[in-house]
């Protein structure tokens, strides 16, 4: 396993139970929301993941395909800004 997947495993495990830590993937990680959610979905996919729990690994999944299925709050701005309707910033 690279360095930088096992900094991103170890921080998805660290802040799962706090519900995912978003607001340090960015400063963190360098990366938006979707992309850190694409890698870590990907990275579950893997042998790397042997040694986990498999009750961790199927809460980073779900937690993984949740934020994937909703806009993130970027999404919504964007969208706003280029519609011009409306929405609900918050989740």
């Amino acid at each position: 396993m690279m360095p930088y997947q096992a900094e991103l495993l170890d921080f998805a495990v660290e802040w799962a139970p706090y519900g995912g830590g978003d607001e340090h993937v960015l400063p963190t990680f360098g990366l938006d929301l979707t992309e850190y959610y694409r890698r870590l979905l990907h990275l579950l996919d893997t042998p790397v993941t042997r040694s986990m729990d498999p009750a961790t690994i199927l809460q980073l999944r779900q937690q993984c395909s949740k934020r994937l299925a909703s806009p993130t709050q970027d999404e919504r701005i964007r969208s706003v800004c280029q519609t011009g309707h409306h929405l609900p910033l918050a989740p």
